[in-house]
């Protein structure tokens, strides 16, 4: 296991570590976001998106109600916010599992929590609030593939 941890200052260091990461990611790859509501989860997917070449058309945005939210690119994006669900049999009504199949794929996922028991994430990204704009990111590895990639970030 490699936990690495950053101090983020503002939105924009948010997004340029996120998009540092989806440069470096080789899919299929499954991040589980952990943090409070208005840590920085999905701006950091916005910065992800950007770095595996997500199609610039598509704006990303919190899928708290759609519960997953999709976006083609390079890399196939599949964006979950697991808020709403009570665990993973709910989840899988939603078809996520159809969506896993797609190899060529980068998964974030806000609220792990819900399914961590019966799910087998690659990386795992706590955001704590420190101050109004500054975060503490810590990303920590679950396997050989996540700690390969956090070797080769830096900020």
């Amino acid at each position: 296991m490699l936990i690495k941890e950053f101090v983020l200052e503002n939105e924009k260091q948010t997004k340029n570590l996120a998009k540092n990461l989806g440069e470096n990611i080789k899919p299929p790859f499954y991040i589980a976001l952990k943090g409070d509501l208005g840590a920085g989860k999905t701006t950091f997917v916005q910065g992800l998106a950007k770095g595996i070449e997500t199609d610039p058309a598509y704006y990303i945005t919190s899928p708290t109600y759609n519960i997953i939210q999709t976006y083609p690119g390079k890399t196939f994006l599949i964006h979950s916010d697991l808020y709403r669900i009570y665990g993973i049999e709910e989840l899988e009504l939603t078809g996520f599992n159809d969506l896993l199949e797609e190899q060529n794929s980068v998964l974030a996922v806000e609220w792990p929590e819900k399914i961590e028991n019966d799910f087998d994430f690659d990386l795992i990204i706590e955001f704590k609030i420190t101050s109004f704009d500054k975060r503490k990111i810590r990303l920590i590895s679950c396997g050989r593939k996540a700690e390969l990639l956090l070797k080769k970030i830096s900020f």
